[in-house]
């Protein structure tokens, strides 16, 4: 009992006579309680800076995100996107000329397209390549959905002029009074076939999300079957019919009626074997 009461006294005497000694310890002591004062709120202030977050759903008060990475994207991508824009234009401009007719409201998509390109080249040329961007994106995206409307018009139309071939060559094979030769029936199926093989391809395409590129392939598909019905047919006037029936079609395609020939007549001035 004696030692620990002596140096209990000790101290307390060390401190009376030292003051420096007396407020360092003093500091210490506020020092361990502010720790421990911190370490019992730490939860309280985690759980609410959690439920701030939490709450945080609302997109108004999110923080507006910098554009730079949009800056940059734009300039590293607006010349391509440009040149692929111009050439939908291009493009949209002579399918809404010739088959608009068998799309509603096309012309008028197509008008909104051009539109909003043409701000976009406002913005390229006024120097703000961020807006010219935007729109530019936004008018490949309006083009795509006019491709996709007319992709959907050449498939079903080549669809069902198919099937109404296969129908007529199956009526050809079956009819004992029909006489039709064993070339025709074989070129036509040929035809048919490859017509089929163009659906699929388009097919593909739309699967891709690419109905600019779909469209060449339901072309394709659409001018064999107009070529299978066409030399199906024996009947010149028939096939004449069947030329000013489908003319636009085979404008579109880029196929001229006025520069189709009857008969391919080979060269006389070369001999066979050379």
């Amino acid at each position: 009992m004696i030692p620990h009461t002596f140096s209990a006294f000790f101290r307390s005497f060390t401190l009376r006579s030292n003051p420096f000694l007396a407020h360092r310890a003093s500091l210490t002591f506020r020092a361990m309680l502010a720790l421990c004062f911190s370490l019992a709120l730490a939860p309280t202030a985690m759980f609410a800076q959690t439920g701030r977050q939490s709450d945080r759903s609302d997109p108004v008060d999110e923080p507006a995100p910098s554009d730079y990475l949009e800056r940059h994207h734009a300039s590293r991508n607006i010349e391509q996107l440009k040149k692929s824009v111009e050439i939908d234009i291009r493009r949209l401009g002579v399918l809404v000329r010739n088959m608009g007719k068998d799309v509603a409201g096309s012309d008028k998509e197509y008008a909104d397209v051009a539109a909003i390109y043409r701000k976009a080249i406002e913005s390229y040329y006024g120097g703000d390549p961020l807006d010219a961007y935007r729109h530019l994106v936004a008018s490949r995206a309006r083009a795509l959905d006019l491709y996709k409307k007319f992709s959907e018009m050449y498939r079903t139309k080549t669809v069902q002029m198919a099937a109404d071939i296969t129908q007529q060559i199956a009526g050809m094979e079956t009819d004992p009074d029909q006489k039709v030769s064993y070339f025709a029936i074989a070129e036509a199926h040929h035809r048919l076939s490859v017509a089929r093989s163009q659906i699929r391809l388009g097919d593909d395409m739309i699967r891709f999300r690419r109905p600019d590129r779909a469209i060449d392939q339901y072309r394709n598909a659409r001018l064999m079957t107009i070529l299978t019905a066409y030399h199906l047919e024996e009947d010149a006037a028939k096939r004449k019919e069947i030329l000013k029936k489908y003319e636009a079609d085979l404008k579109d395609i880029g196929y001229h009626t006025e520069n189709l020939v009857e008969e391919i007549v080979p060269d006389q001035q070369v001999k066979p074997g050379q």
